[in-house]
Formats: C-alpha cells, structure tokens, sequence
C-alpha cells in the first residue's frame, strides 16, 4: 500500500532534521528517513564550526560586523571564486541560524565567537562551535526534532534508504520507493521531494566520477554514499560546482579499508 505525505526528506543529517522540523511546524506531514541507525548524519565528525556576521554575541563584545562584511571576507579569501549567489545567501540567513540555535538551547564555548585559522582568517572574530563540536549542534537539533516526532507530524524511520524516485511522462517527481531493515521496498508519494542525503566521500566508485578521476581516500561519514545524488541525476537534475574541487586534507592509509585514509589533515 502507497502512503502519502505532504514532505519526504531523504537523510536525517543537519539539513533533512531542519527541513522535517520546520515543515512539521507550519503543518505538514512529514516522513523522514536515513539509512543509518541513528540521526545526525556528518554531525557525529564535524567540528561544528559555523560564522555568522552581526550576531547578539558579537554585539556584546562590541564587534562590529554585518552580513555584508562576511560576504567581502568570504570573496577576499575565495580570491572571487565564491558563488556570490550562494555566499549572499548564506550569510544572510547565517546571524538569524545562530540566534535561532541559542534560543533552543545551543551552548557555545564561552569565548566565542573567535577568529579561526582552519583557511584565511576572516577580518574579526565571528566563528562558532561548542564543547561537543559538531555534537554540540546534534544535542541541540535531536530534542528539537523529537517534539514533532512525539506529535506525529513527522514520521522518522532510521536504517531506511531511498533506493528510487517514480517519475511521470513529464518527468516529475511522483513518488519514491524506499527499503527498511526488513528488506522491504514501499512506496511512498508526497506534494515535496527533499535529498537531503549529503556528500559522497564514503563512496569509492562515486567519488572519481565527480572529480575528475581523482581517487578517493575518505575521511568522511560511512553513510556519505551519494545516494540522493546519483537519483537526483537519474531524475534529470545535474551536479554543479565541479570546477571547484580543491583537495585539502590528508592522512595515514587505512590497510584494513582499500580507498580510506585513517585520518588527520595536511
């Protein structure tokens, strides 16, 4: 038997647990579904870091900064290879993400916000993390989440995969097919498809396809595979920003796992 949402979200990581969250609140209907057994996706290794410019936090320490200053900081370290579209964007909504996590109960290191030196650093301080780095944020998301689970406006089923999208004659998206720890494919149909499955650094045949031919040694999440990204694709969609791959980090190879490196940056 079909079900049927308002929203399916692929992917219970930073992005598929807002998109629910908030969908729910403005009265939706949501399924949301990650192959792992556990929410949180790139949270569990991420440091957590997150910049913000104009924020309460810098007005307290009286730091004077705009959205406007982090996008000229954000080109001046890109040398104007940053897509000023996305980079607008960000920026704008970033101060309000950072306000909007303190008010559920972020906690953040007492000294922040800092200046940074993981790339250029930025011209004031107005970097971010907590005690728990990317956790820190998981901590703060997974309660958050929970009360629309506990309403039943969102309906979350972990070791869950999207394994296809239904399309018309058209093309559209019409429904999605997904596969249970029971081994079990169902279909599912809603008004909103959301791929918010992340990255592909966890998958060797997938990896060199998008990056020119570069070989993988992974130092990211297991579940990265790029599912959502291979059906984005397969349903007519296409992968930008290619040109901008920039290797930076490197590590000691795992001979236990051919293609991933144990870890550490260079």
């Amino acid at each position: 038997m079909t079900q049927t949402f308002d929203v399916f979200i692929a992917g219970a990581g930073t992005a598929g647990i807002a998109a629910a969250g908030f969908a729910a609140r403005r009265g939706a209907k949501v399924l949301l579904v990650d192959g792992a057994e556990r929410i949180g996706g790139t949270l569990f290794i991420s440091g957590g870091n997150m910049s913000a410019g104009g924020t309460r936090l810098q007005r307290q320490r009286g730091i004077n900064d705009s959205a406007e200053d982090h996008f000229q900081d954000i080109m001046r370290i890109s040398k104007n290879t940053a897509d000023p579209a996305i980079a607008r964007l960000a920026v704008a909504h970033a101060a309000d993400t950072i306000h909007w996590l303190l008010d559920i109960g972020l906690e953040l290191l007492p000294d922040m916000p800092v200046i940074t030196y993981g790339h250029e650093p930025y011209s004031v301080p107005r970097t971010y993390w907590g005690p728990e780095l990317g956790v820190s944020i998981l901590k703060t998301l997974s309660p958050w989440l929970q009360q629309s689970i506990a309403s039943g406006a969102v309906d979350l089923r972990l070791r869950t995969k999207l394994v296809g999208l239904r399309q018309d004659r058209e093309r559209n998206v019409v429904g999605a097919v997904i596969k249970g720890p029971d081994g079990v494919h169902r279909d599912v149909t809603a008004s909103n498809y959301v791929l918010a499955t992340g990255g592909y650094t966890a998958n060797t045949h997938l990896y060199p396809m998008l990056n020119h031919g570069h070989p993988l040694y992974a130092l990211g999440y297991d579940h990265s595979q790029g599912e959502g990204i291979v059906l984005g694709v397969g349903a007519g969609g296409y992968v930008r920003g290619g040109e901008m791959f920039l290797p930076t980090f490197g590590g000691v190879r795992d001979p236990d796992r051919p293609g991933y490196y144990k870890g550490g940056c260079a």
